[in-house]
């Protein structure tokens, strides 16, 4: 395993309380095929080999940034499988574990590089306690991750047709926009499923070959979008 590098990762807390969770601070952006990670004090981190850049394990807020091009980021390692298939910025806290590989790619590239980075025993060091405010509150108080609430989990299996997405139990045509967690659960080792808007690359995906069940977190915008596998597709409208 290669020495630690050192880089200035920001820490913060997610509380104003002794004891808060320290929180580093990781940016990734996307351009037209390229995927670079860079870390609070703006150096570029993840090698296109492995093991790659080694940084310490704990909770990362992740800002993810597309500058160009319709990517289906693919996070994945021990604890993580999270596709990021959004075109607006947005952030997400995600645990990494120590002594671990993680790799960053993109599935809408084919032959597309793939970062790696890896976690060392060491932990990111406790966020500093801030001061207890007094008085009366001024302004608004912001709620953090309040902007990135998930709504609930859609469900559908893949096999010889597709099933109707599921809602709480309940099959669904119609979802509020927002996000969510869509769970495929793919029977199929013939056919790939694609969750898409139309006109626009898919946000989830499977290979024709995988068999799994696979998660993915997503941003479900206003329109018409379809489901399924080649065969027996579903319209789902959000809005």
């Amino acid at each position: 395993m290669r020495g630690l590098v050192a880089l200035a990762i920001a820490v913060t807390a997610l509380a104003f309380a002794p004891g808060a969770l320290a929180v580093g601070e990781l940016s990734l952006t996307y351009d037209a095929g390229k995927i670079t990670l860079r870390a609070a004090d703006g150096t570029t981190i993840g090698t296109t080999t492995p093991p790659g850049t080694a940084i310490p394990a704990g909770n990362y807020e992740i800002s993810f940034h597309v500058a160009s091009g319709s990517p289906l980021i693919d996070i994945e390692g021990p604890g993580i499988s999270y596709v990021y298939g959004e075109v607006e910025d947005f952030s997400q806290v995600e645990q990494l574990l120590p002594n671990s590989t993680y790799t960053i790619s993109d599935d809408n590239t084919v032959n597309g590089p793939t970062l790696y980075i890896q976690t060392t025993s060491q932990t990111l060091p406790p966020a500093p306690s801030a001061p207890t405010p007094t008085g009366a509150p001024i302004g608004n108080t912001r709620v953090v991750g309040a902007a990135n609430v998930v709504r609930g989990t859609l469900r559908t299996t893949l096999g010889v047709q597709t099933s109707t997405l599921v809602l709480s139990g309940k099959a669904v045509s119609h979802v509020a926009a927002g996000r969510y967690r869509v769970v495929v659960r793919d029977t199929s080792a013939k056919e790939a499923f694609t969750l898409a808007r139309t006109g626009h690359a898919p946000v989830v995906k499977t290979t024709a070959a995988f068999v799994g069940t696979r998660t993915v977190t997503v941003r479900l915008v206003k329109g018409t979008w379809s489901y399924g596998g080649p065969t027996g597709r579903h319209a789902l409208v959000v809005g």
